[in-house]
């Protein structure tokens, strides 16, 4: 990568850690996230506690919810994309939606239940979102090889002596997915 790409691409970075400091801070409020419990509670027929903590991914912020009476209580996870870096929330939902129901429908790929999805224009002001059953997993993949020797908290890194048998496993687990997706 030439200097002026990396400059760009700093531009960008800059520009988008400026949006998500104006909305974070309102996806993260209080009263967002009690509008949020209020959703999930009517949507799901069953009072909504929020699980901490909030999380912001690469395109959605994740709230853990717990549901009163749910019988595996790992509870739900209600998710809204980011305004700040989403073009087309709206049809980003729909179309997150359908690949589940999709991928669901003709795979045996682990997929969350998608409970109710909805827009800003038609079910609340917190914008397009959706509910969706939490599936509980092991980590990341750079977690699982990450050097035992690193401390928690800091960036993860290669484990040079990972096992052949572990690369093995873990690497076949992540190429089957695509495999059965071609």
């Amino acid at each position: 990568m030439d200097d002026d790409q990396q400059d760009f691409d700093n531009v960008v970075w800059d520009i988008n850690d400026e949006a998500w400091g104006k909305t974070g801070k309102r996806l993260c409020t209080k009263m967002t996230c009690l509008a949020i419990e209020s959703v999930a509670a009517d949507k799901c027929g069953k009072r909504a506690t929020l699980v901490p903590p909030l999380r912001a991914g690469g395109y959605n912020m994740i709230y853990r919810i717990r549901l009163e009476e749910l019988s595996t209580n790992d509870g739900i996870v209600f998710r809204i994309s980011r305004p700040d870096l989403t073009q087309f929330p709206e049809e980003k939902t729909i179309a997150e939606v359908a690949t589940v129901k999709y991928i669901k429908e003709n795979t045996n790929i682990p997929t969350p239940h998608v409970y109710h999805y909805g827009s800003s224009s038609l079910d609340t002001e917190i914008g397009p979102y959706i509910i969706m059953s939490y599936i509980k997993n092991n980590g990341s993949f750079s977690a699982a090889l990450n050097d035992p020797k690193i401390k928690p908290g800091e960036p993860h890194m290669l484990d040079l002596n990972a096992e052949e048998e572990k690369l093995e496993h873990l690497y076949g687990q992540m190429a089957g997915h695509p495999l059965e997706l071609s």
